[in-house]
């Protein structure tokens, strides 16, 4: 099995059935390119349509609202949006206006109630495909002006 080397043996190979081979290799190659072509498009669509429905908005100020209206008027915090309002959410040498030091732990309970009621709020969100998110500024701000702090 040596290669032609002389001007006789290069003209009895058969070039004929080589071009026919490469032809064949080629059609495949660009058959092949054609549907990986086909699957990198299907693919950039299932992730441009991924994105589409992961996009998330920004909590609105009127659900931040009722989110800290729910944690303070909670038994276990203020008990009533006026309480918390009042006593600046349980400040020391705070009273309700009848005279009532407000819950000691109120402050601290109402944290903890705002997180569960936060987490079931995003949980359900998220189960209707209603991808909200929320920054810890802009949620403080809402939350003290809804509660009279200036």
């Amino acid at each position: 099995i040596a290669s032609a080397s002389g001007v006789n043996g290069i003209k009895g190979i058969n070039w004929k059935d080589i071009e026919e081979t490469m032809d064949d290799f080629v059609g495949d190659q660009d058959t092949f390119l054609a549907q990986i072509d086909t699957k990198i498009q299907d693919l950039k669509d299932h992730i441009a349509r991924k994105k589409g429905e992961a996009s998330s908005r920004a909590i609105t100020e009127e659900e931040i609202t009722e989110l800290v209206k729910r944690a303070v008027e909670h038994e276990t915090s203020f008990a009533s949006k006026d309480v918390a309002v009042k006593t600046a959410c349980g400040k020391p040498g705070m009273t309700t206006t009848d005279g009532k030091r407000p819950n000691p732990k109120g402050f601290e309970n109402g944290v903890k109630v705002i997180e569960s009621i936060a987490g079931e709020f995003f949980d359900e969100q998220i189960s209707q495909k209603d991808y909200v998110e929320s920054e810890m500024l802009s949620f403080t701000r809402v939350c003290e002006d809804s509660l009279g702090f200036q």
